[in-house]
């Protein structure tokens, strides 16, 4: 589904970089600190849960996910990292939920971020992302 955007994202990467059309990606985006598709989604993802930790979304989202000590009374580590509940799911449209993404997201997001004003949140996560390419 977002195949040809992707492809599209790709190439006009090239082109600005006056790349070879045929060259691998990757560096190119590290190059430039930018974000791949399914980045930009895991980034978004995470600073709309930031924002669901934080209490700032608006009253009609406070059901989109559930804290660990809310569903149990275990002191895990899950719980100390501040994590929400996975959501049970038995089909692959099942891990396509918001409720199930974004608790992935967020249990996959390091610590110390999770503390960070909005601001620097956002900044931070995103270079760790580009960080990930390898080159």
């Amino acid at each position: 589904m977002l195949q040809p955007l992707n492809t599209i994202h790709n190439n006009v990467l090239r082109a600005l970089t006056f790349s070879d059309f045929k060259c691998h990606i990757t560096p190119l985006y590290k190059q430039l600190g930018f974000l791949k598709i399914k980045d930009i989604y895991q980034l978004e993802l995470s600073k709309l849960v930031y924002k669901f930790h934080n209490n700032t979304l608006p009253q009609s989202y406070n059901s989109f996910f559930q804290k660990i000590t809310e569903t149990h009374c275990h002191f895990t580590r899950s719980a100390a990292n501040q994590n929400y509940f996975v959501p049970r799911v038995c089909s692959s449209l099942g891990k396509r939920n918001l409720a199930y993404q974004g608790a992935v997201t967020w249990s996959s997001i390091p610590q110390e971020f999770k503390n960070f004003s909005y601001g620097r949140f956002s900044k931070n996560y995103k270079m760790f992302l580009v960080a990930l390419y390898n080159i």
